[in-house]
């Protein structure tokens, strides 16, 4: 799906501002706190409209993506787009 390739690109140019972040040496919490606010909502802004719309591969992605984020320690928890949706 486009629209999910779009906010997967997206995402990505937002994780790599949060690296450069915690390479100023920004707390773990405060990372926490940039990342709910540019991706997290970023992903679930439009939820409720496409949840019903998103493959499995396109859940892949998105899972994918918070993994990374994780494996980065860009934020202190693992989210689950089923979760959230």
């Amino acid at each position: 799906m486009q629209h999910i390739d779009d906010l997967i690109y997206q995402c990505n140019q937002r994780l790599f501002l949060l690296s450069q972040l915690k390479y100023q040496n920004l707390s773990g919490p405060a990372l926490d706190v940039i990342f709910q606010a540019l991706l997290l909502s970023k992903i679930t802004y439009a939820v409720p409209a496409f949840a019903g719309h998103i493959t499995v591969a396109d859940k892949n992605q998105i899972n994918k993506l918070f993994c990374k984020a994780l494996h980065q320690h860009l934020v202190s928890q693992l989210f689950d787009i089923d979760t959230l949706i």
